[in-house]
């Protein structure tokens, strides 16, 4: 039997795993249309045009390059993953551990575009999970509460974690195999050992029934759910950025009075004086 396929930590190791690019550094430093620009993906003609377009809410700066063809899925997750100093997995090449991608309902995964595809050392503490947004704090709790395990993020496009939940939908129904449940369990026993004493436990939620094949594709019902969150979102946004502007408004009143009030002062102590 071949060993399952783990994610290579970064800087270990004398090479990663067919289908793993570790990243250059450790990100966080620099923005997101630099690194675009810097591993010649597009001209920063294109990106500062994108940018442009992303200052209106709807959609971001990878959204606008893709659509408009300037970079690929693929190039897009390869530029996040180097923004954030994580590994990029091509999910055409890299060997998914079907042991990982039963940690999560489907559902879950397909929400945030976000699937566990393989353990990250040998206690299989640590699960490696291939997302397109890694900076979404939401997912990476929910997938991390979901599998009961700690996660170690890895960029993968968007388009390959669809294909791969597809794939998985096509081919292994919709539960988990008594095996599977029965390794999953243990898995989230010996991290609630590991746990400090009074945190939280792990979340335990379901298997999603069989996914329909008709219909021309992967979970309908979730791509509306997540649309109807994205309106929310904005609509929140919309409302803050009103908040802001009225209160940047009350600050410059208050300035003004108080620039009044300190004339009305010096006046009065100028009155004063002469008296």
């Amino acid at each position: 039997m071949s060993p399952q396929p783990r994610l290579q930590v970064i800087g270990d190791g004398p090479r990663p795993p067919r289908g793993v690019t570790p990243p250059s550094g450790a990100g966080g430093e620099r923005l997101l249309a630099d690194v675009i620009v810097e591993l010649g993906f597009a001209p920063r003609e294109a990106v500062d045009r994108a940018s442009e377009a992303a200052r209106t809410p709807g959609r971001s700066l990878g959204e606008h390059l893709v659509e408009d063809g300037e970079v690929t899925e693929g190039e897009l997750a390869r530029a996040v993953a180097e923004r954030y100093g994580l590994d990029h997995v091509d999910l055409t090449q890299f060997e998914v551990d079907p042991r990982a991608t039963s940690l999560v309902p489907r559902s879950l995964a397909a929400r945030h575009r976000a699937v566990p595809i393989a353990f990250d050392g040998d206690e299989e503490a640590t699960v490696a999970v291939a997302m397109a947004d890694p900076g979404d704090w939401l997912a990476t709790d929910e997938i991390a509460g979901s599998a009961g395990l700690d996660i170690r993020p890895a960029v993968a496009a968007s388009d390959d974690i669809v294909a791969l939940l597809e794939r998985l939908a096509e081919g292994g129904g919709g539960g988990v195999e008594p095996a599977a449940a029965e390794e999953r369990s243990a898995r989230r026993a010996h991290a609630a050992e590991k746990a400090p004493a009074g945190g939280p436990p792990a979340s335990s939620q379901p298997s999603p029934p069989p996914a329909s094949r008709s219909g021309g594709g992967l979970l309908e019902g979730e791509l509306e759910v997540l649309r109807q969150e994205l309106a929310s979102a904005y609509a929140r946004i919309e409302a803050r950025d009103e908040e802001l502007s009225a209160t940047r408004r009350e600050l410059t009143a208050a300035q003004r009075d108080l620039a009044d009030a300190r004339l009305d002062l010096a006046g009065a102590r100028k009155g004063s004086a002469a008296g």
